[in-house]
C-alpha cells in the first residue's frame, strides 16, 4: 500500500493527492488545495527532532493545550509549527500558521504510514512523539518521492518545475499544471525548428520571443488542429509561459561561475560597452582607475583625521556607495541578514528562498582601464576576499556568507556620516547598517565585478594570483566586431552576446558524469603542466565545474561540453602561459598534442562547436587551437604570451 491508498483508507474529509517526488497536494475543511514538497514535511521532521525541547516549550506554554502534546488542539499545533522558523522551513511555518488543521492532518497520515500504525484522528494522536518521527525518518525510502531533491537555481535548468509551481500559486490544479508545464510545452516545441526557432524548447525564450513563436505556430495546420482538438491548450501554455517568465525573468541569465571578470582587448572593441549593456537588466556603475593607485583606501576609502572638529572620519568612494547599494537591493527583495558564525569566523549572513534570487537585479561595478594601475595593489582586498564566498542550499533555500570587505572598525569610524553617504539613513536600512557594524561589509552575492584592460606598453600585466581568481574573456576571440555591420542594424542583432547574472554557487555541488569527466579532462592538462609553475589546483577545477553546471554541460551532448572545456582553456589556464622557448615550448607542443585528442569532436574544422556567450546559438571554430597556434607563432620571435 503507498501513501495514497494509506490516505484514502481515512476517514476524515481531506483529500490528498501523493504526487512521485514532487509534491502533497491536500485540501483543508473548505476544500481549498495546498500544496507541499515531501522535502519540506522531511526537514521540518529533522527539525522536530533535533529541537523536541522547543516543541514541548511551544506546546506547554499554549493554555489551549490538550493533556498529551501528541493530541491535536489548534493554538498549540500553531504554536508547533512557529518553531519551524529557520529559512528552509518557513514553508511549514507560514503554512501552519493558516492552515493548522490540514497541515497536522497530512502530517499525521505521513506519520502513521511510515510508522506502520492505523490511523484515527489527530485529536486522539497525531505522532507527534519523538520515537514516531525518528521511526519515520528511518522509513522515509518507504515513499516514492526522496528527501532531497535539489531545486539549484532559478535559471534554465529547473525552469519547467518553477513553472509548474508557479501554475500552482496562480490557482491551477496540480494536473493541469502539469499538462500546461510538461505536456504541452513538449508538443509545441516539435514544431519550433519548422518556424524558424534554433533553440530546442520554449523554455530557452524570453516571454517575447514566446509569443511570437505561438504566432507561427498558429501558422502550421497540423498545430493548430491539434490545439483545437486540446480546446486551446496549447495556446494558452504559451501565452501562461510567457506571462511567467515576463514575471520572473528566469530564463535570460547565464549565471556566471565567478563575480570578476577581466575584458582583454584592443582599445575601441566595445569592453566598456558590452557591461553597459549587459548592466540594462540591473544597475551599472563605471569608475575609471587611476594610474596612481597603489593600495585598496583608492577603491573603499579611508580614515581621516584631518577634520574641522578633531574627530577621525571615513572618507567614502563612488565604489563603496555602489556596493551598499547592491546591499539595500537585497534588503528590498525581502531576505534575511543575520551575523553568525562560519569556520570560526564572524560574518554576515543572507539566507531566503531560491525562487526570490530570480528578481534580484545584478549590479554591475565596471573599472575603466583596469591595469592602468597594479592590479595587485589596489585590488588586494577584493581579490582576498571573494575567494571567501559561501553558498548553502537545500531544499529550495539558500544561505550566503562572504568575509568582509571592509571591516566593522571602519565602519563605526564613520559613524552616522558615512552610513547617510551610503544611502543607509532610511528606517528599513537601519538593521543592515547594524549588522555592518557588527561583522563589517562583505561582497554581497548580486556584484558583479568586471575590469577593462587593454595589453600594451602603457599598462601592467596581470600575476597567476589576478588571473586565478577572474574569468578573462579575450574580447576579440569571444566577441568580434563585425564591420559589415556597422550600417545593418539587422545584422548586428543577430549575434548578441547572452545575458549574464551573478554566480549562484560558490562550490561545485553535484558528482555528475559531466562533472567526473571534465575532472578527468583537467587532470590530463594538468600532467602536461607538471613542473611548470602553469599547474593548476583546486580552485580551477572548482571553476570548470561551476562552468560545466553554468551552461549545464551532460556528457551525452559531447560537442557542447567539450565547448565548455575549451572557453575554460581560454579564460582560466592559457592566459596564464607565458615565457620563452625554453619555458613554454615543450608544454605548448604537449597542449596541442593532448586537446587534438581530448576536444576531438570540436578540433578540426570552421563550425564544430557552439558559441555559448552569444545568441543566437551558432557554431564556430574551437578556439584554444586557433590561440595555441597563435602564441606558438609568436614564440617564434623569442617570447610569447596569450595577450594580443
Amino acid at each position: 500500500m503507498n501513501f495514497q491508498e494509506y490516505c484514502e483508507l481515512t476517514q476524515d474529509q481531506q483529500k490528498v493527492n501523493a504526487e512521485k517526488t514532487l509534491l502533497f497536494t491536500f485540501t483543508n475543511s473548505k476544500d481549498e488545495e495546498f500544496s507541499l514538497s515531501p522535502e519540506k514535511i522531511y526537514s521540518f521532521l529533522v527539525f522536530a527532532i533535533d529541537n523536541y525541547h522547543l516543541i514541548q516549550d511551544a506546546w506547554e506554554n499554549a493554555p489551549s493545550k490538550k493533556t498529551y502534546l501528541h493530541q491535536y488542539e489548534e493554538k498549540s499545533y500553531r504554536a508547533i509549527f512557529k518553531t519551524a522558523s529557520t529559512p528552509d522551513l518557513k514553508i511549514i511555518s507560514s503554512t501552519g500558521s493558516s492552515q493548522t488543521k490540514a497541515l497536522t492532518l497530512l502530517i499525521s497520515k505521513l506519520l502513521g504510514y511510515l510508522t506502520d500504525s492505523e490511523y484515527s484522528t489527530p485529536e486522539e494522536n497525531t505522532y507527534f512523539q519523538k520515537d514516531s518521527m525518528e521511526l519515520a525518518i528511518k522509513n522515509w525510502n518507504k515513499l516514492d518521492a526522496p528527501h532531497a531533491k535539489k531545486i539549484s537555481s532559478p535559471d534554465r535548468g529547473n525552469i519547467k518545475e518553477l513553472f509548474r509551481q508557479w501554475l500552482l500559486d496562480k490557482g491551477l490544479a496540480p494536473k493541469s499544471a502539469t499538462s500546461y508545464s510538461e505536456t504541452a510545452i513538449k508538443f509545441n516545441d516539435k514544431y519550433l525548428a519548422e518556424i524558424g526557432i534554433q533553440e530546442s524548447s520554449l523554455y530557452d525564450l524570453g516571454p517575447d520571443e514566446v509569443l511570437s513563436a505561438l504566432e507561427g505556430l498558429t501558422k502550421i495546420d497540423s498545430w493548430a488542429n491539434v490545439d483545437k482538438t486540446g480546446k486551446g491548450m496549447y495556446t494558452t501554455a504559451c501565452k501562461k509561459l510567457a506571462e511567467f517568465l515576463a514575471e520572473n525573468a528566469l530564463q535570460i541569465f547565464i549565471h556566471l561561475p565567478k563575480p570578476f571578470l577581466l575584458l582583454a582587448g584592443i582599445s575601441g572593441t566595445g569592453k566598456t560597452r558590452f557591461v553597459r549593456e549587459q548592466a540594462r537588466y540591473g544597475a551599472y556603475k563605471l569608475v575609471a582607475v587611476r594610474p596612481d593607485w597603489h593600495e585598496p583606501s583608492d577603491l573603499l576609502g579611508y580614515e581621516t583625521r584631518l577634520t574641522g572638529h578633531g574627530a577621525p572620519e571615513y572618507v567614502s568612494t563612488e565604489v563603496l556607495k555602489f556596493i551598499a547599494a547592491a546591499w539595500k537591493e537585497l534588503v528590498d527583495a525581502g531576505f534575511e541578514l543575520e551575523v553568525g558564525e562560519q569556520d570560526e569566523a564572524t560574518s554576515l549572513r543572507v539566507s531566503g528562498e531560491q525562487d526570490a534570487l530570480s528578481r534580484v537585479r545584478p549590479h554591475w561595478l565596471c573599472l575603466d582601464e583596469m591595469n592602468l594601475a597594479p592590479v595587485e595593489q589596489y585590488f588586494s582586498d577584493y581579490l582576498s576576499v571573494v575567494e571567501t564566498r559561501k553558498w548553502y542550499k537545500e531544499n529550495g533555500s539558500f544561505i550566503y556568507s562572504c568575509d568582509a570587505l571592509l571591516d566593522s572598525g571602519k565602519l563605526n569610524v564613520g559613524g552616522d556620516k558615512l552610513k547617510n553617504e551610503l544611502g543607509l539613513e532610511a528606517p528599513q536600512y537601519t538593521e543592515l547598517w547594524q549588522l555592518f557594524l557588527e561583522a563589517g561589509l562583505p561582497v554581497p552575492f548580486n556584484l558583479i565585478v568586471a575590469g577593462t584592460v587593454n595589453m600594451d606598453e602603457t599598462t601592467h600585466g596581470f600575476s597567476r594570483k589576478v588571473i586565478d581568481r577572474a574569468i578573462s574573456f579575450d574580447f576579440g576571440e569571444f566577441f568580434p566586431n563585425d564591420f559589415d555591420a556597422f550600417f545593418d542594424d539587422e545584422e548586428t542583432g543577430k549575434k548578441q552576446p547572452v545575458k549574464l547574472s551573478f554566480p549562484l554557487f560558490s562550490h561545485t555541488e553535484g558528482a555528475t558524469d559531466a562533472a567526473k569527466e571534465s575532472r578527468s579532462f583537467l587532470k590530463a592538462v594538468n600532467e602536461k603542466l607538471k613542473g611548470s609553475p602553469f599547474e593548476l589546483a583546486f580552485r580551477a577545477l572548482n571553476e570548470l565545474l561551476l562552468m560545466v553546471e553554468s551552461f549545464n554541460g551532460e556528457v551525452s551532448d559531447r560537442i557542447k561540453l567539450q565547448a565548455v572545456w575549451d572557453d575554460f582553456l581560454m579564460m582560466k589556464l592559457l592566459p596564464r602561459i607565458e615565457g620563452d622557448a625554453d619555458k613554454v615550448g615543450d608544454i605548448l607542443d604537449s597542449l596541442e598534442d593532448l586537446l587534438s585528442s581530448e576536444l576531438s569532436d570540436i578540433w578540426n574544422g570552421d563550425k564544430v562547436r557552439p558559441d555559448l556567450w552569444r545568441k543566437p546559438d551558432g557554431n564556430i571554430a574551437c578556439r584554444s587551437k586557433r590561440k595555441i597556434k597563435m602564441m606558438k607563432k609568436k614564440l617564434s620571435g623569442g617570447f610569447t604570451s596569450f595577450w594580443p
